[in-house]
């Protein structure tokens, strides 16, 4: 298990795998709560980025840091409960589908950002599997 030196779980690293194991397991969930766990990954992936690298990020990557930002405020700004309501389905169609193809893009921008300055490793995602199968 990954430790700090005083013997505690590594802090935003940890929570960070945590927020994704568990967007991956509210795939299907409301579009209302995927936002907020994109919300919550994008903002311990920005804290970690500028903790670990000093703000000094390439321009091109504080600019998909911009775009994340503009988009989940956009998003917060438009959401509509409806298109989080099976009964209103066929009417919310295309505001869910937009809705939905932002978060995709939130989502595969913040994966990119991960990947790229490895804010997490397979060990840590073990760990944060083992620690929910031990709870």
């Amino acid at each position: 298990m990954m430790r700090n030196p005083n013997g505690s779980k590594p802090g935003l690293p940890f929570l960070l795998a945590e927020a994704l194991r568990s967007l991956i397991y509210t795939v299907e969930g409301s579009l209302h709560g995927r936002l907020n766990s994109l919300s919550l990954i994008y903002s311990l992936t920005k804290a970690i980025t500028d903790t670990k690298h000093k703000g000094q990020l390439e321009d091109a990557d504080k600019k998909i840091y911009e775009s994340i930002n503009s988009d989940i405020e956009e998003l917060r700004n438009t959401y509509e409960p409806d298109i989080d309501v099976s009964e209103n389905a066929h009417a919310a169609l295309f505001k869910r589908t937009a809705f939905e193809t932002t978060l995709d893009l939130i989502q595969t921008r913040l994966l990119y950002i991960i990947q790229k300055y490895e804010l997490i490793d397979g060990s840590m995602i073990g760990e944060v599997q083992a620690t929910k199968w031990r709870d």
